[in-house]
Formats: C-alpha cells, structure tokens, sequence
C-alpha cells in the first residue's frame, strides 16, 4: 500500500494522513524524509547492534515510508552525517545486504 501511494506522488499532487505522523505530503520534490531519519534514530539510538532486517521491519510496520526508501533516504544519509556506524562489511558500500549490523550513535 505504502510503496503503491508514493509510486504515484511524482505525478501529481497528493497528501497521505497516517497515524503516525498526520499528513505526509508526496511529491517530486516535495516528500521530506526528515522523519524517516528521526523515527530511526528514536527507535535504535543506544540499541546496540541491529540487524537490517529488523530495521526494515521496523519501517514497514512503523512509519510511513516503505523499505524501498529505507537505504537511499533513511541509512546513507544518517552514514554520512555520522549517525550510524555499519558495524559488518558489505561488499558494496551503502548498499547494507541481508547480514548487515548497524549501531545508531
């Protein structure tokens, strides 16, 4: 459900009001994933180790955005700024392959 309301926000203008975070507007240039961000962190911050899976769990279950934008929109920019340490080795970097541990710090 969630991936098939943003497969179509780039076409027009549209608003999606969750119970997670009131209205969500989507859009091309309009979708602010600064939420995604903070529900990660509020989440995992001081966990420890936390396999990937249980972080797209957590998204799919939990927020508005769907695993899709997990990677691209949530992980690299929290890696970037220093939020979150890959604690395993993938291949590719960023790319966070079944397996991966992170630690949000």
């Amino acid at each position: 459900m969630k991936r098939a309301i943003w497969s179509v926000a780039p076409f027009g203008d549209f608003s999606f009001r969750s119970a997670h975070h009131g209205q969500l507007v989507l859009g091309l240039d309009t979708a602010d994933y600064s939420s995604l961000r903070e529900a990660l962190q509020k989440e995992f911050r001081g966990k420890g180790l936390i396999a990937i899976d249980g972080i797209e769990e957590f998204v799919a279950a939990e927020t508005d955005f769907h695993i899709a934008q997990l990677r691209k929109h949530g992980l690299v920019p929290l890696e970037t700024s220093g939020a979150l340490h890959v604690e395993s080795s993938p291949k590719k970097a960023r790319s966070y392959p079944p397996g991966t541990k992170i630690r949000f710090l």
